[in-house]
């Protein structure tokens, strides 16, 4: 994985009239940057143009991420998901990406990705979610075409947890875990 340092903590917000556009080929290398893409990663439309498009890549964004992305583009859905990426200088701005394939003629030829400014609550979720990814304390959570989303198992307690939160959720499975041991204990004594 490409490592673009050094970086800042500087950041750079879109203005909500910005939209990010971009196009690459089939190895994810540029072919097209618009003007609001060449002013905000800081890099000149020269030195994008056929560079892969992890040129932006902030080094905070988990490998995950991407092999979510490019998985996702290769089966000829789209992918929308927030994304951190790297300035030219080492700064950073969040962008809501929604990337797709390019078919022409009904063959795959490219991709193409849109990006406009992230909501706050959303990059605050994503940092959470990425950082969980990073240090490899994520078990519950998985990313797919760019969604934050519970695993499969924990599926039927997701819904529990936002009505009553973790805590009583946690209290409600071990009273019910505590009932079905004696229940089960008695049952087994008959």
């Amino acid at each position: 994985m490409r490592k673009n340092l050094p970086i800042t903590g500087i950041e750079t917000e879109l203005l909500d009239e910005q939209y990010l556009i971009s196009k690459t080929d089939l190895a994810g290398r540029i072919i097209y940057a618009n003007p609001a893409f060449v002013e905000v990663s800081g890099f000149s439309r020269a030195e994008l143009i056929g560079e892969p498009h992890n040129i932006v890549r902030h080094p905070d964004m988990p490998p995950e991420v991407f092999a979510d992305l490019w998985h996702t583009l290769k089966q000829g859905r789209s992918w929308v998901g927030v994304v951190k990426n790297r300035r030219k200088d080492g700064g950073f701005y969040w962008v809501l990406a929604h990337a797709s394939p390019i078919i022409e003629q009904g063959e795959l030829t490219g991709f193409a990705s849109v990006r406009v400014r992230a909501k706050p609550q959303a990059i605050q979720a994503a940092e959470q979610f990425y950082q969980e990814l990073r240090e490899g304390r994520n078990r519950s959570r998985a990313i797919r075409a760019g969604h934050i989303t519970v695993r499969s198992w924990q599926r039927p307690f997701a819904g529990l947890r936002f009505l009553f939160g973790p805590s009583l959720l946690a209290a409600f499975l071990r009273k019910g875990i505590l009932n079905l041991g004696i229940t089960g204990g008695i049952i087994a004594m008959i």
